[in-house]
């Protein structure tokens, strides 16, 4: 796609790196979401 430049040893470090970086957005959005409902729970 836009990184069909790069030799393949590259493009795999690229694609591994990308793939961490999406996991640890998901697992921090997460993270978000159960302190939010955690401390709504909480209050209450």
């Amino acid at each position: 796609v836009l990184f069909t430049f790069l030799d393949p040893a590259t493009k795999r470090t690229f694609e591994d790196v990308s793939f961490s970086l999406s996991r640890y957005s998901v697992d921090f959005l997460w993270s978000r979401v159960f302190l939010q409902v955690a401390e709504s729970h909480c209050s209450t």
